[in-house]
């Protein structure tokens, strides 16, 4: 057993097929093996982004600023801040499976719905807002890139 937990702490990605031919035993052996120590594959979780040292150490700096803010102003602070976004949008999104279900019975024929595919059309949609709302909304088009420049025209 001492064997599968270095080959698992050598490389997480192994195979249970190359921890067997490595091992010199079947398959099924390392399978028993992997949940005797208790051991399961799992995905990775997809995050936004992996920040270095130096990136958290500044997020840490801008969150404990605005703490003081807040402990200095209160609620009226938070009414003052300005955020924004985007977010790609389609000109046409299909209904998906799931919204398109309907109750039938047994012996109904099930509807027909014709395929549709996704828009291949987008365009970028830029908003901000503050904490009642959205204060602005825009639609980049003609290929622009969203700037210093960009934001000052608006």
């Amino acid at each position: 057993m001492p064997d599968v937990d270095a080959l698992i702490g050598g490389n997480r990605r192994i195979t249970v097929r190359s921890m067997a031919t490595k091992l010199n035993i079947s398959v099924g052996s390392v399978e028993i093996l992997i949940k005797r120590l208790k051991y399961s594959k799992v995905s990775a979780r997809w995050i936004s982004r992996l920040l270095n040292p130096e990136h958290k150490e500044k997020r840490l700096i801008a969150a404990t600023q605005l703490l003081q803010r807040f402990e200095k102003n209160g609620a009226n602070f938070l009414e003052s801040i300005v955020t924004c976004d985007e977010t790609w949008v389609h000109y046409f999104t299909p209904e998906s499976k799931r919204v398109s279900k309907q109750w039938r019975h047994s012996g109904s024929p099930p509807p027909k719905k014709a395929k549709t595919i996704i828009s291949p059309g987008k365009i970028m949609a830029t908003f901000f807002l503050d904490s009642k709302g959205i204060l602005y909304l825009d639609f980049l088009t003609d290929q622009k890139t969203i700037n210093a420049d960009y934001f000052s025209m608006i």
